[in-house]
């Protein structure tokens, strides 16, 4: 009996011996709970989701809306928010991969290029988020052309001017009338009244009975003395050339012109002229740069270009 007993206190020992050794590797697997500590940047993050955003520097055009895009590569939900102004993103929310379209919401007219702010995205599961940074362009003009041609072709109809032109004689002007060819002001003018008589319109003198006319045979009409056409300046430029083609209508000879400033100051005694019959060439030598001229009638006619070119030049130092 006393060995039975002996038999059963040594086995109770074995046994609590074993508890003993087992406990602290039970206590170890219960406290693991599966995210060891710092995985993905630490602060419980998952170490199989990552977050890639690209470019993290982008810069958009000069332009109101020039656009450009970011790219977010992720498994997880993801947001965007931002910082400072001058351009807008969307979307600011999404799961997965996805693109950001970034546009700017005013053009920059610096010529300096200039930041705009900040976009940052989060994603879950992911402890640092990614910064973008968005800056903008700066506007640098394209040079500007050294020669700049501008051909007024009246063989096109009334309405290459906005307001179109009166295009019959009955229905003339007189005075001084402001006109739009192609974004450019032009003014046309003519003393009317008894004195002078003087008047303009779009001439269609092909539409004449039995004329016959070959081309070209539309014209601008204007006429009697003070009578004129004002063209416009181009910046950084001044007018060197006039080319004033006649219409094969004209019944009578070419009249006599001055060239002169908008101010009304004759150019002549520095002007250049070649004359034929049908074409009249003009080039000035001595007028400023950005400044309005006129092709003015002196005598007691009228004018009918078929065609007028101006060129205008960078004047030489």
């Amino acid at each position: 009996m006393k060995s039975f007993r002996l038999a059963g206190r040594a086995l109770t020992a074995l046994l609590a011996a074993l508890l003993l050794m087992l406990a602290p590797a039970c206590s170890s697997d219960d406290n693991n709970d599966g995210n060891p500590e710092g995985g993905n940047g630490g602060n419980g993050g998952n170490p199989s989701t990552t977050l890639t955003v690209t470019p993290e520097k982008l810069t958009l055009g000069a332009a109101t809306g020039a656009s450009a895009s970011v790219t977010v590569t992720t498994d997880a939900a993801w947001t965007a928010t931002s910082t400072g102004e001058g351009f807008t993103f969307s979307p600011s929310e999404g799961s997965g991969n996805a693109t950001i379209l970034v546009k700017a919401a005013a053009a920059n007219d610096d010529s300096e290029a200039r930041q705009l702010g900040q976009i940052t995205v989060t994603a879950e599961e992911v402890a640092t988020p990614v910064t973008v940074t968005v800056s903008q362009e700066g506007n640098t003009p394209e040079p500007l052309p050294e020669t700049v041609v501008i051909t007024l072709d009246f063989a096109l109809g009334p309405d290459i001017t906005d307001p179109a032109l009166p295009s019959k004689s009955a229905d003339a002007l007189y005075g001084r009338h402001e006109y739009t060819i192609d974004g450019r002001m032009y003014a046309i003018y003519a003393e009317g009244g008894n004195t002078n008589n003087g008047k303009f319109f779009w001439n269609d003198q092909s539409s004449y009975e039995g004329a016959n006319l070959e081309e070209p045979n539309k014209a601008l009409y204007f006429s009697k003395e003070g009578a004129y056409i004002e063209f416009p300046a181009v910046d950084g430029k001044t007018l060197s050339k006039i080319e004033y083609i006649n219409s094969t209508g004209a019944r009578n000879s070419l009249p006599t012109f001055d060239v002169t400033t908008d101010q009304g100051v004759s150019l002549i005694p520095s002007i250049d002229i070649e004359s034929d019959n049908s074409l009249l060439v003009f080039y000035p030598t001595k007028i400023a740069v950005n400044t309005r001229c006129r092709l003015m009638i002196e005598n007691h006619e009228n004018a009918q270009p078929a065609k007028l070119v101006l060129t205008y030049t960078i004047p030489e130092v």
